[in-house]
């Protein structure tokens, strides 16, 4: 007793333990399985380090778009690179941080192309990928993770690696132009680099929900892969699961997104409230159920955003408007406000992200409810993914744009002139001047990307409606929460440009919880453990503010 109070102080106070969080829980979680737990993950886990080079093998383009762009961009539209960079980052911390952060589960897409600083005719190798390709080699930040798995014996990754997120696609659908033995020779590359790490289920230890937590560190097989394109790419390695029958991927942001927030989070809100049944479902299979919490940047406010950082000087009166238009595209009420002060767009993917994580954090701060040796309503599943993940675990909320280093974040537009040259006395609504003072041509072009894009996510959502009846009551009901979030109504946003909540400490206390609640667990042990990890918590505690200026209510949806 005395020994569990001591450790669970010093993960109270010692950061580090985020780096060793699985060891520092192994008296609770080592006689569970890898699928009894929920793993911190990342979404995109590369994109800190996109080039602003298109691959020629990039994700939803056809081969022969890709393979032009990759070839004249950088010499024709140098701009649209940039562009593209801001819709595509969507994490800032390394992969080695992230990690050093608590992450344990990592989206690893990656495709053969010629690399950066090459045409398409040069050199092919694996590189990162999120329609832009990564400055380094696939296979260095595989070293990466190699290291960091050496230097922390405690710790089990889980990676998926595939082109673009999709667990079923195979052969030329999963990686064009690719043969199989291309990929298996690359495979062959991360056997070498990781050797016995690897966990293979045809070994003693057997399948994943099989063994134990305890089993799989002490045998040392620590690293477990999921691959898309399993037989081609692995030709068919017992040291890789097949991502298309053993990883179960939800995607609650698929038909909704930040634009139909309350209906976002209702869909959020549903998979967590059944998660216990999921995952045990899954679980029977051998299957890790994971779920998305990142999405993208709508099509009405991407389109908007191009026309406020790359056409400034051709069209400034459609600059200003589309200001208005792209906060207006989100529906979040009382946004943009009436003033004729400057309107922040959310102009790049990370904007759009934190402006997620500011609302769907209430739903991971439900996990946390309850009574702390009992399991809450809510539950998370087996892995999450999802973007802007931040220092000591957190999730970035506030509207400084991660990675920034201070910089004021988003594309903010005056619409009083200071970017465009001209003066305005409007302070009409945003749907009063969201196409009016724009060029007929610039309204054309909007239109059509309305209609192609934007209407085909409609059709997506009327495509998932009948799968999103099942009630989330009685959640919100949920009492008894260790770390009290703070709503803070008319705050001053600058006071939280930066804020964070603090997604893995999160989800480490349920997985205590988890561990604690099982059979033959001493409370007298796992009180302190589950103290400890409360007062974590509470250092980054849920915050909600009013900045209506930023998009973030208290009080909504």
């Amino acid at each position: 007793m005395v020994l569990a109070t001591a450790v669970a102080s010093s993960m109270a106070l010692n950061d580090g333990y985020l780096s060793r969080w699985m060891g520092e829980l192994a008296p609770s979680i080592d006689g569970l399985s890898l699928l009894d737990i929920s793993l911190p993950g990342t979404h995109d886990s590369l994109t800190y380090d996109l080039s602003a080079r298109i691959s020629d093998g990039a994700n939803d383009l056809p081969t022969a778009v890709s393979w032009l762009l990759h070839e004249f961009t950088p010499f024709l539209l140098p701009r649209a690179s940039e562009f593209t960079q801001g819709q595509a980052i969507s994490q800032w911390l390394n992969v080695t941080a992230q990690l050093q952060n608590g992450v344990r589960f990592l989206d690893f897409r990656t495709m053969y192309s010629a690399g950066p600083d090459r045409g398409s005719l040069g050199p092919h190798d694996w590189y990162g990928l999120h329609m832009l390709e990564s400055n380094s080699k696939a296979l260095v930040y595989l070293e990466q993770i190699r290291d960091w798995m050496q230097d922390h014996p405690t710790e089990i990754v889980t990676i998926w690696i595939s082109r673009h997120g999709e667990a079923c696609k195979k052969g030329g659908e999963q990686y064009p132009n690719v043969t199989p033995e291309v990929k298996q020779a690359f495979w062959a590359r991360i056997k070498d680099l990781f050797g016995g790490l690897l966990y293979d289920r045809s070994s003693s230890l057997g399948r994943l929900n099989e063994t134990t937590i305890g089993k799989m560190v002490a045998a040392g097989q620590r690293f477990v892969v999921y691959a898309a394109d399993h037989a081609e790419f692995t030709a068919s390695d017992s040291r890789a699961y097949d991502a298309c029958t053993a990883l179960f991927n939800e995607l609650p942001s698929r038909g909704r997104n930040v634009d139909a927030m309350p209906e976002l989070l209702t869909n959020i809100r549903d998979v967590f409230v059944r998660a216990p049944s999921e995952r045990a479902l899954h679980k029977a299979a051998d299957q890790l159920y994971l779920v998305s919490l990142a999405g993208d940047s709508p099509p009405k406010v991407m389109s908007r955003a191009l026309i406020i950082d790359y056409l400034p000087n051709l069209v400034p009166i459609g600059q200003r408007a589309a200001a208005r238009a792209c906060a207006s595209a989100l529906h979040i009420p009382g946004y943009p406000t009436n003033s004729t002060a400057d309107v922040w767009c959310p102009s790049t993917l990370l904007d759009v992200e934190q402006l997620r994580n500011y609302y769907f954090q209430a739903v991971l701060e439900d996990t946390a409810a309850g009574d702390p040796e009992s399991l809450p309503l809510l539950q998370p599943p087996g892995a999450i993914y999802l973007d802007a993940l931040d220092v000591h675990g957190t999730i970035r909320t506030g509207a400084q744009r991660g990675g920034t280093d201070g910089r004021t974040d988003g594309r903010t537009t005056s619409v009083n002139g200071a970017l465009s040259g001209e003066a305005s006395s409007s302070s009409g609504n945003a749907s009063d001047v969201a196409s009016g003072d724009m060029p007929a041509s610039i309204s054309r072009i909007l239109e059509r990307f309305d209609h192609t894009f934007v209407g085909r996510g409609a059709d997506d959502a009327a495509g998932v409606a009948a799968n999103e009846s099942r009630a989330s009551s009685g959640a919100d009901g949920a009492e008894g929460n260790v770390a009290a979030a703070a709503i803070v109504g008319n705050g001053t946003a600058r006071n939280y440009s930066t804020a964070g909540y603090s997604y893995v400490d999160t989800l480490l206390y349920f997985n205590a919880r988890v561990g604690c609640a099982s059979t033959g667990r001493n409370s007298a042990d796992c009180a302190p453990l589950l103290r400890a990890l409360a007062a974590r918590r509470a250092l980054r505690p849920m915050m909600k503010w009013d900045d209506p200026a930023h998009g973030r209510l208290a009080s909504w949806p």
